[in-house]
């Protein structure tokens, strides 16, 4: 093996930017004022007609380095979002016609007969572009090549243009490279391209073909059955890079901000889960960051609450009376002004330094505990923490009833979303599979939830109230407000039952905790080949 490479992507969105980076002044400070080389390339991707080397988490492809063709094989090593984690294995050879022999004798070799057999290899698509590269030492001692891609993804179904910056850590520590893609989000509004240009190259075979034989997921995002706290955070960063990119590109709708809002959520509980391996202020920071988004979002997410039950109510009650459109329309604009301020801190990268950087921060800790001989494998803390947890919330459902307050109800669902999102997270890992536990956990949460909507009503009522109101709309209010009241009471008692199911599930879910022996994993996919993505 060549090795294993660590980047992270960004897309550049204006071709404008690719000059002024590449000759930022501290950049070239970096650089020791080397000058950039830039070199052309053609890459021609390879699979069999079964896409037997997709499935299995590799890509083969043959590329044009200058007069050179070089035949590289990439094997997903637990990448996820835009942290790219891959082994590379690069064998000289003669032409781009796609061959085994290259790697005969090798690991990469023997995985390919091994997953391909006899099957032929088939162009899938190519790609040409120009990249020009810096190599930079930052002040803290690594060594990192920032490269600059501009050109085209070709196949047969269309073609894509690429226009993207890779930042890669050719020496040092991984926080000291997501430490300089913190710098760098911001600093040109940049966002993250969580996708390779192998995954585009798929995602135009897609578009273009109905073979049931490809999957629409980037094999960049794999599980492991080792538990880290890196691997458990990056998971989490990952999502919300997903969501933020979902978000910008809808145009910041109901379900997307609900959606980075719940990945927020839930890097914020994953946090807490570990908060005491970590300096108080140092989480405080981190935290507090979270909660500030989660803020930002929430305040969209209740009006978007509100917009939905007005409808609702005025759809049923449409007969009965003429609806006041003042405070919908006032409703409307705040909503667009919130969702408007909430894009632009995207687009400058705001939230994407600050992942970034709370990353690194994660890195650094765990580089701590290597250096102090501690190990990495967390999945004891994992186990005494989720045992903890779903002791507390079990104790908690017991002393609840049918006369308790509406903010008992709410303090109990913010305990079972910090509890089902810590669960989603480490059951990437095998031993912590909880399915039926967490589906439980879902409709507790949900149901205890539409409770509150119903209770808060009045209040985000009042939020968005102007002077002017007249008789027509005091009545509405009055009325929208009781057939809301009156949910709460007819939705308590079907809780009830459901908080019941949740009891037992905590008891099964606690006998399964008790009964894993951490450190003998349960059998999966990697126990038959380490190198193949989680099914």
């Amino acid at each position: 093996m060549d090795g294993a490479e660590l980047e992270i992507k960004f897309a550049v969105s204006e071709p404008r930017l690719f000059d002024i980076i590449i000759a930022d002044p501290q950049l070239l400070l970096m650089a020791k004022h080397k000058k950039p080389i830039t070199q052309n390339y053609e890459a021609l991707y390879y699979d069999t007609p079964d896409f037997a080397l997709r499935k299995a988490g590799i890509s083969y492809r043959i590329r044009k380095e200058g007069a050179d063709w070089i035949a590289t094989f990439k094997s997903d090593s637990g990448s996820s979002g835009s942290l790219f984690s891959r082994e590379e294995w690069n064998e000289k050879v003669s032409g781009p016609e796609a061959s085994r022999k290259p790697f005969d004798g090798t690991f990469a070799g023997e995985r390919m007969v091994k997953k391909t057999g006899n099957q032929r290899l088939q162009l899938l698509f190519s790609t040409n572009f120009s990249r020009t590269t810096l190599q930079l030492e930052t002040s803290s001692g690594a060594m990192i090549e920032i490269a600059l891609d501009r050109g085209t993804i070709w196949s047969g179904s269309g073609t894509a243009q690429i226009s993207e910056l890779e930042i890669e850590l050719k020496k040092g520590k991984t926080s000291q490279l997501l430490e300089l893609a913190a710098w760098i989000a911001p600093k040109w509004n940049l966002l993250p391209e969580n996708r390779s240009k192998y995954v585009r190259g798929i995602e135009l075979l897609e578009f273009g073909s109905t073979s049931e034989g490809i999957s629409s997921h980037d094999i960049s995002v794999t599980l492991t059955a080792i538990p880290t706290l890196t691997s458990l955070v990056d998971h989490c960063a990952a999502d919300m890079f997903r969501a933020q990119a979902f978000l910008l590109a809808d145009g910041a709708s109901p379900k997307s901000i609900r959606e980075l809002r719940i990945q927020c959520r839930r890097l914020r509980s994953v946090l807490r889960f570990f908060q005491s391996q970590f300096k108080k202020d140092e989480w405080d920071l981190q935290v507090d960051q979270l909660r500030r988004w989660g803020t930002l979002l929430g305040t969209i997410r209740d009006i978007d609450v509100l917009h939905k039950a007005w409808h609702s109510f005025v759809s049923r009650f449409n007969p009965v009376t003429i609806f006041s459109e003042h405070w919908p329309t006032n409703i409307a604009e705040r909503r667009y002004l919130l969702a408007e301020d909430v894009i632009q801190l995207l687009n400058r990268g705001e939230l994407t330094k600050f992942l970034f950087e709370m990353q690194a921060w994660i890195y650094r800790r765990q580089e701590e505990w290597s250096a102090g001989g501690e190990g990495n494998d967390i999945s004891g803390f994992i186990q005494k923490g989720l045992i903890q947890a779903t002791k507390s919330l079990k104790a908690d459902i017991d002393s609840i009833n049918a006369f308790s307050s509406i903010e008992r109800f709410h303090r109990l669902r913010i305990k079972i979303k910090r509890v089902r999102y810590v669960q989603e997270s480490v059951m990437r890992f095998s031993p912590f599979r909880a399915d039926n536990y967490i589906d439980t956990l879902i409709l507790a949460q949900t149901a205890i939830g539409k409770i509150h909507d119903a209770y808060q009503i009045k209040y985000l009522l009042d939020q968005v109230e102007t002077g002017n109101l007249d008789e027509n709309f005091l009545l509405e209010k009055e009325l929208f407000v009781s057939w809301r009241s009156r949910m709460i009471t007819d939705r308590i008692f079907g809780l009830l039952k459901i908080l019941g199911n949740l009891r037992k599930e905590s008891k099964n879910h606690l006998r399964s905790l008790n009964s894993l022996r951490v450190g003998k994993w349960s059998k999966s996919a990697h126990d038959s080949d380490p190198h193949e993505p989680g099914k």
